[in-house]
């Protein structure tokens, strides 16, 4: 259930996002999550340039917790307007970061605001990574595969695509019989789950800090005829969305996967993250 989407479904959701990165060209709007909030969120050290978006910054910033990036080359599926890819690799010292989105818009609006000599960002669809196999350390997607048409490919794709031992980073929402089914299908296509973590209340009080400031860019940069739905799709308080995380229809959650380390024929590893 909401696992498998029908083509249609996906083409809907790939022009609206070719819109909003086309409609929506502001420096103030470099995230489309919807956030993560709690006390550790409080404290982060943050340049004065991310503090707008610190809630927002938190949905990444309790995935990576734990985790070493320091040299290594990561992935972004689904990296949107790039604001993750770039906190990524402005504060975790990465080889390289690479953000990868559907949208071409998207793509080419965050080449004009996010630069970084670690960060390059490139079209390509979720469910067909163009890259060769075992080429990262780290891949990670927030918030983005509820539009995928096919999870198992995706996460085929990704398992594919990541090196033996490397880390797979993976948060978003779902209905809660579908959410059931999750884990399941992460570990059928031979990921080891490590951490599985419900986020659903810290994901509301991002939601509830988050509210008016979503109001007012809403209002400033888009036309009447689409405040409302902006609204819902920004699950502003009130909204169908926020409702439905409140009374538990809709569960978020976090994963932290691993793909199995290859072995020798003498049961050693051959390599290391």
């Amino acid at each position: 259930q909401a696992l498998e989407w029908p083509p249609l479904r996906r083409l809907i959701w790939k022009y609206w996002y070719e819109y909003l990165a086309r409609k929506f060209q502001v420096n103030e709007f470099t995230f489309m999550n919807y956030g993560f909030f709690d006390e550790s969120i409080e404290c982060l050290q943050l340049e004065d340039s991310d503090e707008p978006n610190r809630n927002l910054l938190g949905l990444y910033h309790q995935l990576t917790e734990g985790i070493l990036f320091e040299g290594k080359t990561v992935l972004e599926v689904g990296s949107g307007r790039g604001g993750g890819a770039s906190y990524i690799a402005r504060y975790f010292k990465p080889g390289i970061v690479m953000g990868m989105d559907r949208s071409k818009n998207a793509i080419s609006l965050c080449r004009k605001i996010h630069s970084n000599s670690s960060l390059e960002f490139i079209q390509g669809d979720a469910e067909y990574l163009p890259f060769e196999n075992n080429k990262f350390d780290i891949i990670f997607n927030v918030e983005s595969s509820h539009c995928y048409g096919s999870m198992k490919l995706f996460l085929s794709e990704v398992h594919r695509a990541l090196k033996p031992g490397g880390f797979f980073l993976y948060t978003d929402f779902r209905p809660h019989a579908a959410m059931a089914e999750m884990a399941t299908l992460l570990t059928s296509v031979g990921f080891d789950l490590l951490v599985e973590r419900e986020i659903t209340s810290n994901v509301l009080m991002a939601l509830d800090r988050e509210s008016a400031r979503k109001e007012h860019l809403i209002e400033l940069h888009s036309p009447k005829v689409l405040k409302n739905i902006l609204g819902e799709f920004a699950a502003i308080r009130g909204s169908k969305i926020y409702n439905c995380f409140k009374d538990g229809s809709l569960v978020y959650k976090s994963f932290l996967l691993q793909k199995a380390k290859q072995f020798t024929s003498a049961n050693q590893p051959v390599a290391a993250l």
